[in-house]
């Protein structure tokens, strides 16, 4: 699969003026953040992509942010090129606990190990 290349929510170009493509290992990462961002049942066209943890009210303590590791797992999981989410961090800062920060590794259904990072703001 592709799609075009995103950097947050902004439109990769390339020097020449061409719009980016994100392909392979780089795509799936892409779609991972992506999903993690998205309110579940945000998109009208793909109602079951995104991130079910917007819609609980979770107070940023060791269980809510169990449950944000847990419903991030599950959302980058849902992409069938996927195998499975070996690492995953979750963590914020102190003087804005609304700011959660995401660090993960996944293995695609291919064999490849890759990580990323994603913030999100309950």
């Amino acid at each position: 699969m592709a799609d075009i290349s995103m950097t947050g929510r902004d439109i990769d170009i390339s020097t020449l003026g061409d719009i980016e493509i994100a392909e392979g290992d780089d795509e799936i990462l892409q779609f991972a953040v992506n999903a993690i961002t998205t309110i579940y049942g945000e998109m009208v066209f793909h109602p079951t992509i995104g991130n079910p943890v917007y819609k609980r009210r979770l107070k940023i303590t060791e269980s809510g942010g169990d449950t944000v590791m847990q419903d991030c797992i599950t959302t980058i999981k849902a992409d069938d090129r996927v195998a499975d989410v070996t690492y995953m961090e979750v963590y914020y800062e102190e003087e804005d606990k609304s700011q959660v920060y995401i660090k993960f590794t996944l293995v695609t259904t291919s064999g490849h190990t890759i990580s990323s990072v994603a913030n999100i703001r309950l």
